[in-house]
């Protein structure tokens, strides 16, 4: 049976196809509501799927994701962003088609094809991360359809799965001993494998700045000023205070450091980090076999082998008691607060917290 209900100035009838598809339409009128609904209850009793008599050609679903994409371009988001939903939503399309033995259209999503999509994460053995991910590539564009006028007429009402609920993990900060340790085993293998030298160079970036591993991998040899300061540019920020950019003093050691990589690389032009970084996902996973190889307890480094950097940079500042708004601003995050707003950059002892990260002691 199909029913209708307001909606603002408007009726919607709702009905589902002999095959189980929950389907709706919008009416200008009570009157013409009624009408649809006598006419899609008689097709259903038929086995048929209504169609109205002047039918509307109904977008390719790849057409929306397409232009969703475009808009984010258009909202300045990061490019690994938008790239990153591309290649998410890619093998969803290709999923749906092999379901509807046909290429997808925007009227084919519903809830039941994103929980039965997801279903199929669970039964690959995905994770919730994972499976979060692939969602929102399809959620994302579904829900601004609705909310665009070229494309609501088209669009079902957005109806996403809610997700399992993941308690947060509470961090376990590594030391500078044991990060320390990581940067040996990454220097060892350097030593051994020369094609390894830009892991070597990933490890002490983060070791040294407490970065995130794609900011490391797309630091080019023009944001290094070699008097000591380096610039994180704004598309390789992911928050919004990071999109604005902003350029920090390093540590000594550090400069040392990258100077040398400088001279080495025989003065080049492109990035501080070459070789077969092919991407983030295998760059985290070289990481990850040099925490193994530390032999240190994998609660430390388990799921984020890059990030641990991160949390153990930030604790050991903390212990240091270093000016909490600083280091914040030093590794990227925003100043809490109301203080946001009120803090210049500027003014921070940013000198101060490079003056405090260590060089490693490998030797």
């Amino acid at each position: 049976m199909a029913s209708i209900e307001k909606r603002g100035d408007g009726w919607r009838v709702r009905w589902r196809d002999p095959d189980g598809t929950p389907r709706s339409r919008g009416c200008p009128t009570a009157r013409s509501a009624k009408e649809l609904k006598t006419e899609v209850e008689e097709a259903v009793a038929k086995g048929r799927r209504w169609e109205p008599a002047a039918v509307v050609r109904v977008p390719a679903l790849v057409s929306l994701i397409d232009a969703w994409l475009q808009d984010l371009v258009r909202l300045d988001r990061a490019p690994r962003t938008v790239a990153r939903a591309h290649a998410v939503a890619g093998p969803f399309l290709l999923w749906l088609r092999d379901r509807l033995g046909r290429d997808a259209l925007v009227s084919d999503l519903s809830r039941q094809v994103l929980e039965d999509y997801d279903l199929d994460h669970v039964r690959r053995g995905n994770g919730i991360q994972t499976r979060r991910t692939a969602l929102w590539a399809i959620a994302g564009p579904w829900r601004w359809a609705w909310d665009h006028p070229a494309w609501r007429p088209f669009t079902p009402p957005p109806a996403v799965p809610k997700m399992p609920k993941v308690p947060a993990a509470r961090p376990k900060a590594a030391t500078w001993e044991i990060l320390d340790a990581v940067v040996k085993a990454a220097d060892e293998t350097a030593i051994r494998f020369p094609g390894r030298e830009w892991s070597r160079r990933l490890v002490m970036l983060e070791r040294g700045t407490g970065w995130r591993v794609s900011q490391c991998l797309g630091l080019t040899w023009p944001d290094f000023d070699r008097s000591g300061k380096i610039e994180l540019r704004g598309e390789l920020g992911k928050s919004a205070s990071e999109s604005i950019g902003r350029t920090v003093p390093l540590p000594d050691w550090l400069t040392f450091e990258i100077t040398a990589w400088w001279v080495a690389d025989g003065r080049p032009s492109a990035g501080l980090i070459v070789g077969d970084a092919q991407s983030f996902k295998y760059a985290s996973m070289v990481v990850r076999e040099y925490w193994e190889a530390t032999g240190v307890d994998a609660t430390f480094y388990k799921g984020r082998p890059d990030h641990a950097f991160r949390i153990g940079l930030i604790s050991e500042l903390s212990r240091q008691r270093v000016d909490a708004d600083a280091v914040e601003y030093y590794v990227g995050h925003a100043i809490q607060g109301v203080r946001r707003h009120y803090v210049d950059p500027a003014t921070l002892p940013l000198a101060k917290v490079a003056a405090a990260i260590p060089a490693p002691k490998i030797g």
